[in-house]
């Protein structure tokens, strides 16, 4: 197993850490430099001892700032894992994984969150463009301390949502045809790191990234 360096190879891991005393490269900026800003407004990242930082600035109105990667153009399978223990404990902020159909405000999203307040929430989000909120499917409340692992894998001609507490064992939270999905068949285009703060305050966000896993299936 090595570092992400730029291209992507079936199998590589970076900054995984498993059950078992099984410790792997702490994710870097540089393990990130593929992915491109969108909706960027005032968002960072910073380097920190256990991975990267994303932080969001507080806003007067709710926006999703994200990162954005091409997928493979095979079936493939994201994993990251994140620590809360940043985030502010009031309102409702959202860090997660996803997907969009076109780069642009008026961009569809499909994304697979958390809201890392005290008692958290999986949630599968759906935005009709980076403020306006369209449905969402309410998964497993209150289950994790501070850090949670999220998984969506699209294989086969559909997408499964999956979450962790340890990076080992999964459970298999959503799954649908893509065809049958928010996006459509074609509006997989585009994979989103994120975060939000949905209900807008002047507190940001801060989600420490300690893991990231992209691997073609």
């Amino acid at each position: 197993m090595k570092p992400h360096g730029g291209g992507l190879t079936s199998g590589q891991v970076v900054g995984l850490v498993a059950s078992g005393g099984l410790n792997y490269s702490i994710v870097t900026l540089g393990d990130l430099a593929g992915w491109a800003w969108e909706n960027q407004g005032g968002a960072t990242l910073t380097q920190e001892a256990r991975g990267v930082l994303f932080t969001i600035p507080g806003s007067a109105s709710d926006n999703i700032r994200q990162l954005y990667l091409a997928p493979p153009s095979t079936d493939y399978q994201l994993t990251v894992r994140y620590n809360m223990e940043t985030f502010p404990q009031s309102q409702f902020k959202f860090g997660g994984i996803g997907h969009k159909d076109a780069l642009g405000a008026a961009g569809k999203l499909d994304l697979w969150n958390f809201d890392g307040r005290g008692d958290v929430q999986l949630i599968n989000a759906q935005y009709s463009d980076q403020t306006t909120f369209a449905s969402q499917t309410a998964g497993t409340t209150n289950l994790f301390a501070h850090d949670i692992w999220l998984r969506m894998k699209v294989q086969g001609g559909s997408i499964y949502y999956y979450y962790s507490r340890g990076g080992e064992m999964w459970t298999l939270q959503r799954s649908y045809a893509l065809v049958a999905g928010y996006l459509g068949a074609a509006g997989y285009n585009y994979l989103l790191i994120e975060g939000n703060e949905s209900c807008a305050s002047s507190e940001g966000i801060g989600i420490e990234i300690l893991s990231y896993d992209l691997v073609t299936l």
